[in-house]
């Protein structure tokens, strides 16, 4: 909300909601029930507490802001601004809904009536699927329209659902749940901890339709986290478990090694048991990188001919409100030009997504293991008791830390475009064959046509020096060039029918493909050699 501009507040309630509702009765349930159900079985319980705050202190606090957004598209509604608001918040079904059922609980006790509990229980067991149904038929359609935003901004919700959020609720439950004996404040923090790693709730993809906003942020969110808390709830579970049983397995190990010792090596330092806590070494790094050019990435919606003064650049630099005289708006003019050259010339690369991309994924990867690394510093700080939590997160921290070299290898070290060239070039000496002889007869008659009838025409009308990503290309044309090409020659009878003739052309070696990271697809004939500089 205060890094965007304008102030979205629906986003800022819809990216609430989503790193905060956690899916709790259909996979939180269970698997507390079966953690719990021998040494804490009230622990379950406890969600039947959780969710009503859930859902009618934060998620109400979402509604807010995505009713505020909501009426403030809304002008015919700008009267009464805010009691549109709080009456589109309080007639939120989920809030209604909780509502009655804690008035129910209060007045009739734990108690349903037969008819309802069999109604509500129809759907409730009905919802998840198909709220998991809906989300996948939503993320089939949207793959192949997702960028580059989009998926940031749903890795970041992961990591702030599935990995900050466990760690802030664990040091909470720790502070405000404080116990008469550190196994039982252990066992409340190790609670939140995994109350927090619980997956994103599937509901909230149903609440993004409703206001249609972020629909494609929260279908992400809602499988990544799936996905992604998958593996850290087995391990905290496996870890939680372990520390039930460490004292007796301890024991069992003492004994067999006092066994085989003398009454003289059994003498026992009362201050080794204090030891542990602080022999451990800290496996926090210090890495800075410096992104300091990453400011100045500049992408044009609008690519000119760079070297020439279009006239649209003339009328850009130098308005006609602002009375500037002939002369002074060439000079304008006439600087902006230069500078777009020599910004050219000097081929930074950081125009292009590419190198974006990549410090985008390193800036997040840098995020991550600071955040892991300063729990357990603070841990250690603290000097708090150590328990499975603390070793899961001590292992995360190595394995982070110590990956960070290999990460930094693999986005900065390797040359995709040399290493695509590479195994095109194998596979076109492996692979080749006389052309068509492993396409169907459609795919060859296709083919043999364009060929002998249109290739020296098209090649005529289609062909062009582009500038793309820095580089100047000769002799290449775009995907849409060529389809409405066929489309205008009567070559192709559809636009299906053209998009499958331009698969014959690539898979036949007719076209090739550029391989540039752009938003366009770019072709060229092959043997037909382009300059690039």
């Amino acid at each position: 909300m205060l890094l965007t501009h304008p102030h979205d507040l629906g986003k800022a309630g819809m990216f609430a909601i989503l790193a905060t509702q956690s899916n709790d009765f259909a996979l939180g349930f269970p698997l507390f029930n079966a953690l719990y159900q021998n040494t804490h079985p009230e622990y379950p319980m406890y969600l039947y507490i959780v969710a009503p705050i859930q859902l009618l202190v934060l998620n109400t606090i979402g509604f807010f802001f995505l009713e505020s957004e909501k009426h403030t598209r809304d002008s015919s509604k700008s009267g009464k601004y805010l009691y549109h608001v709080l009456k589109g918040t309080l007639q939120n079904p989920v809030v209604v809904m909780t509502i009655i059922g804690l008035i129910w609980n209060v007045t009739y006790g734990q108690k349903v009536l037969p008819i309802f509990d069999n109604i509500l229980k129809a759907f409730s067991s009905a919802f998840t699927a198909t709220a998991l149904l809906l989300v996948g038929h939503t993320m089939s359609i949207t793959s192949e329209h997702s960028n580059f935003l989009i998926s940031l901004q749903a890795t970041i919700l992961i990591l702030a659902k599935n990995l900050i959020f466990p760690l802030i609720l664990q040091k909470v439950s720790a502070l405000f749940l404080h116990s008469n004996t550190i196994k039982e404040t252990e066992s409340y923090s190790s609670f939140g901890f995994l109350y927090g790693i619980l997956p994103t709730a599937p509901s909230v993809y149903v609440y993004a339709t409703q206001y249609e906003t972020c629909i494609d942020v929260a279908t992400k969110t809602v499988i990544g986290s799936t996905l992604f808390s998958a593996p850290l709830l087995f391990a905290s579970a496996s870890v939680i478990s372990l520390s039930q049983i460490v004292g007796t397995i301890i024991c069992v190990i003492l004994q067999q090694i006092y066994l085989k010792r003398n009454a003289r090596n059994m003498h026992h330092h009362p201050d080794l048991e204090h030891q542990n806590a602080h022999i451990s070494p800290s496996t926090s790094t210090a890495t800075c990188e410096d992104i300091e050019d990453l400011g100045r990435n500049i992408k044009y919606d609008n690519h000119p001919e760079y070297g020439t003064m279009s006239s649209s650049m003339y009328e850009r630099v130098c308005d006609s409100r602002y009375s500037c005289s002939a002369a002074q708006r060439y000079e304008c003019s006439s600087q902006v030009s230069r500078y777009i050259d020599d910004n050219n010339e000097i081929g930074t690369g950081l125009i292009d997504d590419e190198f974006f991309l990549k410090h985008i994924a390193l800036l997040i990867m840098f995020g991550v293991a600071m955040t892991v690394s300063l729990f357990v510093c603070l841990w250690k700080f603290i000097l708090e008791a150590v328990n499975g939590i603390f070793i899961e997160l001590e292992f995360l921290d190595v394995i982070v830390n110590y990956t960070l070299g290999i990460v930094c290898f693999v986005v900065f070290g390797l040359d995709s475009k040399l290493i695509t060239l590479l195994s095109n070039k194998f596979k076109n000496l492996t692979n080749y064959a006389p052309m068509h002889t492993s396409e169907s007869m459609e795919s060859q008659l296709i083919c043999e046509q364009f060929l002998a009838h249109h290739i020296e025409k098209c090649r005529r009308e289609i062909e062009q020096t582009k500038i793309i990503n820095n580089k100047r290309f000769t002799a290449v044309f775009e995907c849409s060039e060529i389809a409405n090409w066929l489309l205008e020659a009567k070559v192709a009878n559809s636009a299906k029918d053209a998009e499958f003739q331009i698969e014959c052309f690539l898979k036949s070696h007719i076209i090739e493909e550029l391989d540039e990271n752009c938003h366009q697809k770019h072709f060229r004939f092959i043997n037909v050699f382009s300059t690039n500089t």
